[in-house]
């Protein structure tokens, strides 16, 4: 019986963990040797797959990747005649609101962080109200 209870604990604990879900809005910065730079990333997550868009001052472009236990990569599909047609960013999610990684642009590589941004919740509307004049 203790070794059956073993196996089924080891079998357990090897199981992956699942993908973060990191559906949501993202403070996005990135260092370049020309230095950082700051933008928004929108992210929307179906299991281990995510899309959406960056959005920067040279504009909004689509992105696409995975995310897989606390691994993050993802392309941002620019268009334009000066940039590369798309950039590849990985890294790891270090919580439920910050993730930092590396990026390759060609002859660039840099670092890039983010940090969720959080929604400002309404107050309750609920209760009396009562009218004054």
């Amino acid at each position: 019986m203790r070794l059956v209870c073993l196996v089924c604990f080891a079998l357990a604990s090897s199981a992956a963990a699942p993908a973060a879900d990191i559906t949501g809005s993202w403070s996005f910065k990135v260092t370049s040797p020309q230095g950082e730079h700051g933008s928004t990333l929108v992210v929307t997550q179906q299991g281990e797959k995510i899309t959406g868009a960056f959005q920067s001052d040279r504009g909004e472009f689509k992105i696409d990747g995975t995310v897989k236990d606390d691994q993050i990569e993802f392309f941002v599909r620019y268009t334009g005649d000066d940039a590369p047609p798309s950039i590849p960013f990985r890294g790891k999610i270090e919580g439920p609101d910050k993730m930092r990684g590396q990026y390759n642009a060609g002859d660039v590589t840099g670092e890039w962080t983010a940090a969720k941004i959080k929604q400002a919740r309404l107050p309750s509307s609920s209760g009396s109200w009562a009218h004054r004049r």
